[in-house]
């Protein structure tokens, strides 16, 4: 699917985006401009532009481009399990798209603890502060999309966990599907 944009009306720049579906319903979308002389590639990003024929009459992707100079999509999380977040794309002064990071995003997972674990004050205070027990219900509400994720329990407290590679949970070297019930695996 491919359709013309205009990211920043203010630059008199109208850009190309084509959308594609991707492997296991991946979508993303290449974004392009003429500069006068040749089709320059200006970025690859999460997320489908425009309507979805694939997925039926009325589908549109979650991509937004209002012209005031950004793009907000969906990104796919890199930890943990499979989550997506609102993610946003600003134009550089040379005309590319540049993703503008968060120190957090928000994954929003409501889990069940499968086996004890406690929490640390923050990813740089150790001090363990809550201690989760199974059948416990909370929600993973913030990571880094790196390494640190937070949790926040019912009656509103917080502690913090760390995550190797994928989703190896630090503190118990297990996999996460051994600690929560409720993450999502999608391929």
């Amino acid at each position: 699917m491919f359709t013309i944009v205009d990211i920043d009306y203010k630059d008199g720049i109208k850009e190309i985006a084509i959308s594609e579906y991707g492997p296991s319903n991946d979508e993303a979308t290449r974004f392009y401009y003429y500069n006068g002389e040749k089709i320059i590639n200006i970025g690859y990003i999460s997320g489908f532009y425009g309507p979805m024929h694939q997925y039926g009459e009325g589908m549109v992707g979650d991509m937004k481009i209002e012209g005031m100079g950004k793009v907000i999509t969906k990104t796919r999380g890199e930890i943990l399990h499979t989550w997506f977040y609102e993610d946003e794309y600003g134009l550089s002064k040379h005309h590319y798209l540049l993703n503008k990071k968060k120190t957090l995003y928000e994954m929003d997972a409501k889990v069940t603890v499968l086996k004890e674990i406690e929490l640390q004050k923050s990813p740089e205070d150790e001090t363990k502060v809550l201690k989760l027990l199974p059948d416990d219900e909370v929600i993973i509400s913030y990571t880094d999309n790196h390494e640190w994720c937070m949790i926040q329990t019912t009656d509103g407290q917080e502690g913090w966990f760390a995550v190797d590679g994928f989703d190896t949970i630090r503190e118990l070297n297990l996999p996460a599907s051994e600690v929560f019930s409720g993450l999502n695996y999608a391929d």
